[in-house]
């Protein structure tokens, strides 16, 4: 008697820090056991997920939160959630211990008809009783324009305490790929249901969805997103069933998705925050720091093979452009059919649209590659590209050029990063000067670092497959050999 709320609050600063995250959040357990104690009966009625027991004294009030605090937390625990502005390749795609499904196919096929079955079925048409949103998101998935998917996340045996924020950070990583790939990102539609042992414990109040007056004219960014996620189903299915990426790598992801935000389709037509690109190298640098850790390497060995990396594929990206010069299309060169024969002959491209060219056939048809009328400038680029591809002492020319090149760059990269770090003057002229370089090396980075994760590869020896790349490269053009004869050698032994 006679306790004030300031030194009650204070007691439960230090409970909820001690608690963790059964006291953190709108559905966390001591929440819950809060509401009991002071909410008005029809707010407790509208949040209850069964019925509420009656006459609410104050004595029955303390009964009910203390059966909130001591009911067992522990149990198979699943999470269902959704995201709005996504939109799945197929109908449903399983990643792991992660299931995502349309939600205007799997909602009618559950509460409406039978058309087509599916193993998730009979969990949501049990969850409908008890998860009052589940109709609210059927109604708006069948609205035109809406793109809603729903995402399963089982987490196997665990607390309840926790389970939303945990699934939710599985299903972010995951977009994070997506997003980094060219996607654009999925919306929380603030929907979550958490059920343990088959029953429904937490469910949140309703659905939230976001029009945005631009969504029905980027079909094509939102349908790409689920391309990319179909994707990362084929690539990371097995190893996510085996466990969650870990902690670092998930942070590295958000943090480079965060970092793509200073141009990207989320800003462009979504009116996404952009950020800065002082900003953009803070979270880059971190996500580095998250990389080195993960791989268990030295910040700079990882730094050194990220080099290497980038060197080779400037010179390769230089070899590839110069090569093709004569055969790009310009505004003011009229239609070619010989040029758009040569073309077709030398370059191809892959299923993610990456043009690739064939070094020996642009070689071999160098020639009808000279008659075609080309300006001066793309003449000097091509018949540099063909000394480079032809004499061994010319390519070992440029690789040390792109070293230098991307040398010069690191340290300056290090410098910027430092006054990013520490709030000290930076130049525009300077930190923008190393922004393709950040954003290159990050990229390398997270493929290494997905890499590991998927084929569980020390990251020692993933660095050092970087260094043995370079290694091989210069040792192949000390023994006189360029780049077409090893071509020729590869062929041949295929």
């Amino acid at each position: 008697m006679g306790t004030t709320s300031a030194a009650l609050r204070r007691l439960a600063a230090i409970v909820t820090s001690q608690v963790g995250p059964s006291a953190r959040g709108p559905f966390s357990v001591l929440t819950y056991a809060a509401d009991a104690l002071v909410n008005t009966e029809d707010q407790l009625a509208s949040e209850s997920v069964g019925p509420l027991p009656g006459p609410l004294t104050e004595e029955r009030r303390f009964e009910m939160a203390r059966e909130i605090l001591v009911a067992p937390p522990v149990g198979q625990v699943v999470v269902w959630t959704v995201y709005s502005r996504a939109l799945l390749w197929g109908m449903r795609e399983v990643i792991g211990p992660m299931t995502f499904l349309r939600a205007d196919w799997a909602l009618p096929n559950a509460f409406e008809h039978k058309w087509h079955d599916f193993p998730e079925r009979e969990e949501l048409r049990e969850l409908r009783e008890n998860v009052h949103w589940l109709d609210d998101l059927h109604s708006e998935a069948l609205e035109q324009g809406n793109r809603l998917t729903l995402v399963r996340v089982d987490l196997g045996e665990r607390q309840v305490a926790g389970a939303a924020d945990e699934a939710r950070r599985r299903i972010e990583a995951i977009v994070s790929i997506a997003v980094e790939a060219g996607g654009v990102s999925w919306q929380n539609a603030g929907a979550t249901a958490v059920l343990l042992d088959g029953k429904a414990r937490i469910s949140s109040g309703g659905i939230t969805v976001r029009q945005t007056r631009t969504a029905d004219d980027d079909s094509y960014g939102i349908g790409g997103t689920g391309k990319i996620l179909s994707t990362v189903a084929d690539e990371f299915a097995d190893v996510l069933a085996k466990g969650p990426m870990p902690e670092q790598l998930v942070e590295a992801l958000t943090s480079l998705r965060e970092a793509r935000m200073t141009d990207h389709r989320d800003v462009s037509f979504y009116g996404a925050r952009r950020v800065t690109p002082r900003v953009a190298t803070a979270l880059e640098d971190h996500a580095m720091e998250l990389f080195a850790s993960a791989l268990k390497v030295p910040a700079s060995e990882l730094a050194t093979a990220l080099q290497r990396r980038e060197a080779l594929r400037q010179a390769d990206g230089r070899i590839a452009a110069q090569l093709m010069a004569p055969l790009d299309e310009v505004w003011s060169r009229g239609p070619n059919a010989g040029r758009d024969q040569l073309e077709r002959k030398i370059s191809s491209y892959s299923r993610d649209g990456i043009r690739l060219v064939s070094v020996a056939k642009a070689v071999a048809l160098q020639d009808e590659i000279r008659a075609l009328p080309m300006s001066e400038l793309k003449r000097a680029d091509f018949e540099d590209a063909l000394a480079i591809c032809t004499l061994p002492d010319r390519e070992r020319q440029l690789l040390d050029e792109t070293w230098r090149e991307t040398g010069l760059l690191r340290a300056r990269h290090r410098r910027v990063r430092n006054a990013v770090n520490h709030g000290l003057p930076l130049n525009e002229v300077t930190l923008n000067s190393i922004r393709n370089y950040a954003e290159s090396t990050s990229k390398i980075a997270l493929d290494i670092a997905l890499t590991w994760f998927k084929n569980g590869e020390s990251g020692a020896a993933l660095i050092q497959r970087e260094e043995k790349a370079w290694t091989e490269r210069i040792d192949r053009i000390s023994s006189g050999l360029s780049c077409v004869d090893e071509d020729a050698r590869n062929n041949e032994e295929s």
